[in-house]
């Protein structure tokens, strides 16, 4: 499920949901958002539309375009952006400037997990960029989920290890090259790939998380009475 896309630049618009700004993209994502209930193919989350965010922060994606967008319902599936960003990942973990000048948190960084699908990492995050950006520390999963993002994080220093190739905290420049290998040795690529998982920055995902909290986890919550008890 890793991997690098020809358009990074266009990949990080449709990710972030720009697609939406542009009519004839809008018109499509929305049909193929829709068609899917809002629900990510590949981990499973699953948002809702509203009136303020018709898209719920989800995104509609061709894989088979060189920048994620899709143009036509066919071939178009619906994402969540965290599993998104890791088929982008010279996008995704690569520092972008702002208008005026300043650097952007990347989205996520890459960390070495052989033991977890990519897809389970994706609906994990989902939870820890919640509790992050939305849950007071009283909250009975907060310290639960930060120590989580913590171990996760921290399974980057074992990317030099396994990969003779990747030198320590070059997630970038080893996407970038990832991205510049030809065809013929994709094969090779996989292999190498294998272990890699992209695990996505909270604060990048700030809106989202704001978001995804009164649209999928409050509900969620209080049908759960489980905590009451706690």
């Amino acid at each position: 499920m890793i991997g690098t896309v020809d358009n990074p630049d266009l990949a990080g618009k449709v990710i972030q949901g720009f697609w939406s700004t542009n009519e004839k993209l809008a018109k499509v994502g929305m049909k193929i958002l829709e068609s899917a209930g809002f629900k990510c193919l590949f981990c499973g989350f699953v948002s809702r539309s509203s009136k303020m965010i018709p898209h719920g922060y989800m995104c509609p994606v061709d894989v088979s375009h060189p920048g994620l967008a899709a143009l036509t319902t066919k071939g178009g599936i619906c994402l969540c952006p965290l599993c998104a960003s890791a088929l982008a990942i010279n996008w995704a973990v690569v520092e972008h400037p702002a208008p005026h000048g300043e650097v952007l948190p990347v989205a996520g960084s890459l960390i070495w997990l052989p033991e977890i699908k990519q897809s389970k990492l994706s609906i994990i995050s989902t939870y820890i960029a919640v509790s992050t950006n939305c849950l007071d520390v009283t909250h009975p999963l907060a310290d639960t989920l930060s120590h989580a993002d913590i171990s996760f994080r921290g399974r980057k220093g074992h990317l030099a290890s396994n990969i003779p190739l990747y030198k320590e905290d070059s997630d970038s420049d080893f996407a970038r090259a990832l991205a510049l290998l030809p065809n013929e040795f994709h094969s090779s690529r996989n292999e190498i790939m294998s272990g890699v998982r992209f695990w996505p920055n909270s604060s990048f995902w700030n809106k989202q998380a704001k978001y995804w909290i009164q649209a999928t986890y409050r509900p969620l919550e209080k049908a759960n009475t489980y905590f009451d008890e706690v």
